[in-house]
């Protein structure tokens, strides 16, 4: 009885592990609590600030600020008051910003966002592997107009080209996808989901996407140039890679962070990167001879969020410390703008270069002003953070040291909050 015994569970045993794995189910959802309204219920990932200059849209020539969060959503807010100068007021502690749109079809945290209003688009990336496409001129649509589902795992970041129309997406499956706008703006109209329709940077359709494949690991972020033909990447590998997005083959590493790569930013012509890791450092690279030409040692922690202003003056960072730094690229100096009470996620300049947006961990964002950050730096009056060796660190200036308090968040330049 006992070999027998044994037998039939050896035998069920073997015929458990030949059987197909079946999927996980799962179900998320997201509860409102009383009170919260509109604003977002835990931390929000990404920022976008956009100007509509497509003449036929509804918001033809208003300013728009897209907030993405870990409960799902995307809002959109106006802001053209705001960014046309009229609006801001630190001495108000909190104000609601007009909610334009909710966009809830996402069933994970929303990582990224990208705003095409030439095509009538906002694209989203989400941890439910999906990108989501929407249309800008319906705010009250209740579903996105379509779903592509290219990626096997967390899509944590995007990267658009307006001029070209080339969208890139990163995920944690290591993989890089391209995508055409044209191409995805035709199939949004049609109203479908992906399924097995994929799509080439080309613009045409065919059995696969274009893919960038050769990390080894998870990608957490990306950038383009302006005419979508430089591609950096950055993923728990520590180095920056640098892609041919008409190739879609690797043209160069930059080494020098030991640590996870949080943050890219290339300019127009992609000649100049910046990286941000957790390895503390924000580094500026000269592409074309793949040199670090500068380490900024600025942060106590991990350095996690970039932006830098319209004409390539100005570079922000935002770190796990709290603090948002404002650094010249001509000069190297840095100064405190902000110190938030939560570690920064991201960062996005004005479209005037007036003030900064910033968002954490937590459900607020903030909006910093920008005035005499200029001038500080000009006058070298702070902190000078190009440093090659020495693992000093900035040192936070009290409120006299530029005339003012800081905001809500800590020592720094005047802020607005937002209750988001």
């Amino acid at each position: 009885g006992g070999e027998a015994v044994l037998a039939r569970r050896k035998a069920r045993s073997s015929a458990e592990r030949d059987a197909p794995m079946q999927p996980k189910v799962g179900v998320a959802y997201t509860l409102a609590l009383p009170g919260e309204g509109d604003r977002h219920k835990f931390g929000v990932n990404a920022l976008a600030l956009t100007r509509n200059t497509a003449p036929q849209a509804s918001w033809a020539g208003g300013i728009s600020l897209f907030t993405a969060g870990r409960d799902a959503r995307v809002r959109r807010w106006d802001v053209t008051a705001l960014e046309s100068g009229g609006g801001f007021s630190p001495r108000r502690p909190a104000r609601k910003l007009p909610l334009v749109a909710t966009y809830s079809d996402h069933s994970d945290w929303v990582n990224a966002v990208v705003v095409a209003p030439a095509h009538g688009l906002l694209v989203s990336a989400s941890s439910d592997h999906t990108l989501k496409l929407w249309p800008l001129d319906e705010p009250d649509a209740p579903e996105a107009r379509a779903t592509v589902n290219t990626h096997t795992d967390y899509v944590k970041a995007l990267a658009y080209a307006p001029s070209s129309g080339v969208l890139a997406s990163a995920s944690l499956d290591k993989m890089i996808h391209l995508f055409k706008m044209d191409t995805l703006a035709r199939f949004a109209s049609s109203g479908g989901t992906s399924g097995g329709v994929e799509f080439s940077a080309d613009g045409n359709v065919r059995d696969g996407p274009t893919v960038l494949a050769g990390h080894r690991d998870s990608v957490y972020c990306l950038a383009m140039n302006t005419a979508g033909t430089l591609i950096a990447s950055g993923s728990v590998e520590p180095e920056v890679r640098l892609w041919d997005a008409r190739t879609a083959r690797k043209h160069a590493k930059l080494a020098g962070h030991t640590d996870v790569v949080r943050a890219l930013l290339l300019d127009a012509d992609g000649r100049t990167a910046v990286s941000a890791s957790s390895d503390r450092t924000v580094r500026v690279w000269d592409v074309g001879s793949q040199r670090c030409i500068h380490t900024l040692r600025v942060h106590r922690d991990a350095a996690w969020a970039l932006d830098v202003d319209a004409g390539w003056a100005t570079l922000y960072s935002g770190g796990r410390d709290g603090s948002i730094v404002a650094t010249s690229l001509s000069t190297f100096r840095s100064a405190r703008v902000a110190h938030e009470a939560a570690p920064i996620v991201r960062l996005a300049s004005s479209v005037g270069g007036t003030h900064l947006w910033s968002a954490t961990t937590r459900s607020d964002v903030r909006c910093w002003s920008l005035d005499g950050v200029g001038a500080a730096l000009q006058a070298g009056a702070s902190h000078a953070a190009a440093l090659s060796d020495a693992e000093e660190t900035l040192t936070p200036r009290s409120a006299g040291a530029h005339g003012r308090g800081g905001g809500g968040g800590g020592g720094g330049f005047l802020s607005q909050q937002y209750a988001q």
